[in-house]
C-alpha cells in the first residue's frame, strides 16, 4: 500500500465576539466526527486557553476582567499547541485517501498581525492556510454577546471598538466569508482546496535564492577570471620566439594552474610571474 502524509490546512476564524465563530467551529468538529468524514479536525480555542490559565493562576478576578499577561500567554500556548498538534497527528495514510487534517483555530483575530504566526507556521510545515471570516452585523453580534454569561461576555464599548478596528481577510484563495449556520460541506471543500495548495516557505525560498545567487556570482567571477588568464597567456605566447613557444606554452599552463587555485588574482602580478619564469626557463635552456 502506498502511503503519504495527510494533507493539512490551518484554518483560523476571523470575526467579532458573538458572530458565531465558536458555534461554527463546534459544528465543524462534530460534523467531521459523526458524519463519517475521514478528515481529522483538531480544534484550538483561545478562550479555552485563557480560562485554563486563569484557573491555574487561581485568580477569580481574571475570570471577569481582562488580563493582558494572561491574554499573551494564552496566545503563546495556543500557537505551541498548534505546532504540537500538527507534529503529532500528521500520520501516513493510504495514498488513495482524500482525507485532510484540519487545524481549526477559534479566535476573533481582528488584526491581521494576530493571524501572521499561524500563516508562518503553515509555511514552515508545508500546510495550506485559510482565513474563515464569520460575518455578522454588529447589532446582532452585540445582542448575542449580551446573552452570554461572564467571563465570555465582552463589554459593549469594547465590542464596538473591535468592530471599528477589524481587519477583514484579504480577498483571494486564502480567505472565505461565511455565516455561522452555512453549509459545512462547502466549507470542507474550501479547506480541502487550501490543503492542496500548501504555503511556500518563504524563509527557505529566500535562503535558496540567496545561495543560487551566490553560486551564480561565483560562477561568473570564475569565468571572468578564466578569460583573463587565457588573455594573459595568449599575449605572453605571442611575444615568445617561435623556437621557444612549445616550452613557453607548457610553462604558461603551469603558471596558469597555480594562479587559478590561489585566493588572490592580479593581472599584472601574473604577467610578471610569467616573464620571470620564462627568463628562468631560458637560463636553463640557453640554446633557445
Amino acid at each position: 500500500m502506498n502511503s503519504k502524509q495527510r494533507p493539512a490546512v490551518i484554518a483560523v476564524t476571523v470575526g467579532l465576539p458573538g458572530a458565531g465563530k465558536s458555534s461554527l467551529c463546534q459544528r465543524i468538529e462534530n460534523y467531521a466526527r459523526v458524519s463519517g468524514h475521514k478528515d481529522r479536525v483538531v480544534l484550538i480555542s483561545f478562550d479555552d486557553e485563557e480560562q485554563s490559565l486563569s484557573s491555574e493562576c487561581n485568580n477569580k478576578e481574571t475570570l471577569t476582567d481582562f488580563d493582558t499577561d494572561i491574554w499573551h500567554k494564552a496566545r503563546e500556548r495556543a500557537l505551541e499547541k498548534a505546532k504540537q498538534a500538527l507534529a503529532a497527528t500528521n500520520d501516513p495514510i493510504d495514498e488513495s485517501s482524500k482525507s485532510i487534517q484540519v487545524l481549526l483555530v477559534d479566535d476573533n483575530m481582528y488584526y491581521q498581525s494576530m493571524r501572521v504566526p499561524f500563516r508562518q507556521l503553515a509555511e514552515r510545515v508545508g500546510a495550506g492556510y485559510l482565513e474563515i471570516a464569520v460575518d455578522c452585523e454588529l447589532e446582532e453580534a452585540m445582542r448575542r454577546n449580551a446573552l452570554r454569561e461572564s467571563p465570555h461576555r465582552v463589554p459593549a464599548d469594547v465590542l464596538r471598538r473591535m468592530a471599528g478596528r477589524l481587519e477583514p481577510p484579504t480577498p483571494g484563495r486564502r480567505s472565505l466569508h461565511v455565516k455561522s449556520d452555512d453549509d459545512l460541506e462547502t466549507l470542507f471543500c474550501a479547506m480541502r482546496a487550501a490543503s492542496a495548495e500548501p504555503e511556500v516557505n518563504h524563509e527557505a525560498s529566500r535562503a535558496a535564492e540567496a545561495a543560487a545567487s551566490r553560486a551564480s556570482v561565483n560562477a561568473s567571477a570564475t569565468h571572468q577570471r578564466e578569460l583573463q588568464l587565457r588573455r594573459i597567456v595568449g599575449e605572453f605566447i605571442k611575444k615568445v620566439p617561435a623556437t621557444s613557444r612549445r616550452g613557453a606554452a607548457a610553462l604558461a599552463a603551469q603558471v596558469k594552474s597555480e594562479i587559478a587555485v590561489s585566493d588572490t588574482f592580479d593581472v599584472e602580478a601574473m604577467a610578471a610571474l610569467l616573464q620571470r619564469r620564462y627568463q628562468e626557463y631560458l637560463s636553463f635552456n640557453p640554446e633557445l
